[in-house]
């Protein structure tokens, strides 16, 4: 588990600088060898779009379903609204005889608000005998109000070395805010047991700020080979490398309004509790650990992992990309599976980086919801436009990191799973820091 964190970490933090790198399209790139950089190259890329638009199929699915599950002829409102933004440029600002040093600025931004209502039929509270076919029903309004605010700001620096294009060091500065609030009512909640089937309702009115400072850095020995040139269709080649790794944690995450039964639940769990985290607010600078990550107030202690991949190259394909239009590109997948990144000698880069949908699980409510395919795309944009779009969102979340300090909810109930509270908790225990997947559109050659 501990390599495949690194990994991870490794591989997705370098995608990140998933830039466009100029040059002139080709129609035919039978061997990629590695390429040359110069000191004050810069490139950017980024995007905005409306997720409430993006996945209106989705939308549509989940409101037919509301309708069945509750009886109903029809929703009394359904408004979903979601944006997400995303913006990246780097620059090249050390190329010597013997390496590269590329530093890089991510800034993304996700805001959703969902209003929604449904009145139906549904079974009274209380418990249904097996066989009961006469249960009296009632009728009752379910209705969802949620808001929620994110954003996340990434300042990297990232080593190659000249010769291979293989990655000798990552340093990454991460900064993340959130702030969510949510009032459902009439959640209903079934229990099966030897009696029959028990009917109950409840209400839900939560708030939840989340503020955090987190820096990581790691060198790798040998050079991590992510690529290795020359490349050709068809290669195949092991990533094996020492990772030295060191980091330090800081922020808060604060819930509140959780019933005494959800705490106990939640905080029972062994690896908050080796973590030293007994109850909301979580301060992450007085985070320890016993275990590994060895982590002693905040700071992760350095420590040595393996980085182990297999990687290969599996084609060569045609992207067309907005300013270059068409040039080609090799696609290059990681331990065999959906996780994949693409690579053109024309651009002299990484284009894009990608994962199916296949392996993600939908919560069992939600199961006859169809994902799309992972298609999500960003563009090159000139390095002012990029440059515009990270300041106005690194801005924004020094705004929303002192919303979050300031922020006093009513209370929090469990529209966040305890399994969905933990995972947060454990991104913070694991210091894996937050990725921007990019997805070119791409054409079979």
């Amino acid at each position: 588990m501990k390599t495949n964190i690194v990994t991870a970490v490794a591989i997705v933090v370098t995608l990140m600088f998933c830039s466009l790198f100029a040059s002139t399209a080709q129609a035919v790139v039978p061997v990629a060898n590695a390429p040359t950089w110069n000191q004050g190259d810069s490139w950017a890329m980024g995007k905005s779009v409306d997720l409430d638009a993006e996945f209106s199929q989705q939308l549509d699915q989940m409101q037919h379903m509301l309708e069945n599950m509750t009886n109903a002829t029809s929703i009394d409102e359904f408004q979903v609204k979601a944006m997400a933004s995303i913006w990246l440029k780097v620059e090249v600002v050390t190329a010597s005889a013997e390496e590269y040093v590329v530093r890089g600025k991510l800034a993304a931004r996700f805001d959703a608000e969902a209003t929604i209502s449904v009145t139906g039929e549904m079974p009274a509270a209380g418990t249904r005998a097996f066989g009961d076919f006469n249960y009296p029903k009632t009728q009752r309004t379910v209705s969802v109000d949620i808001s929620v605010e994110t954003v996340f700001v990434s300042e990297m620096t990232i080593v190659f070395e000249r010769s291979t294009m293989a990655i000798k060091s990552i340093e990454t500065m991460n900064k993340a805010s959130a702030i969510a609030s949510a009032k459902i009512m009439n959640i209903p909640e079934i229990k099966v047991n030897l009696s029959g089937i028990t009917y109950s309702y409840r209400n839900i009115d939560f708030d939840l700020s989340f503020d955090m400072e987190l820096n990581l850095g790691a060198s790798f020995s040998p050079a991590l080979n992510l690529i290795e040139f020359p490349l050709s269709v068809g290669d195949s080649w092991t990533v094996s490398s020492l990772a030295s790794i060191s980091g330090n944690v800081s922020g808060f995450l604060d819930i509140k309004g959780l019933s005494a039964s959800d705490k106990e639940s939640l905080f029972g769990n062994s690896m908050l509790q080796n973590a030293g985290i007994t109850d909301f607010p979580i301060d992450f600078s007085k985070l320890s650990t016993e275990n590994e990550p060895r982590i002693v107030n905040g700071t992760l202690m350095m420590a040595d992992q393996y980085v182990n991949a297999t990687m290969e190259c599996t084609g060569v394909e045609l992207v067309t990309l907005p300013i270059f239009g068409e040039v080609a590109v090799y696609e290059i997948t990681i331990n065999g599976g959906s996780q994949k990144f693409y690579y053109s000698d024309d651009i002299k880069f990484l284009t894009g980086a990608g994962s199916s949908l296949d392996e993600f699980e939908m919560p069992v409510e939600l199961g006859g919801i169809q994902l799309p395919e992972a298609a999500v795309s960003l563009e090159p944009v000139t390095a002012q436009e990029a440059e515009q779009n990270i300041n106005s969102i690194s801005a924004y979340q020094s705004d929303l990191s002192n919303q979050a300090g300031n922020f006093n909810g009513d209370g929090l109930g469990s529209l966040f799973s305890n399994v969905a509270i933990i995972g947060l908790i454990v991104v913070v225990v694991a210091l894996v820091a937050i990725v921007a997947v990019v997805v070119v559109k791409r054409k079979r050659k």
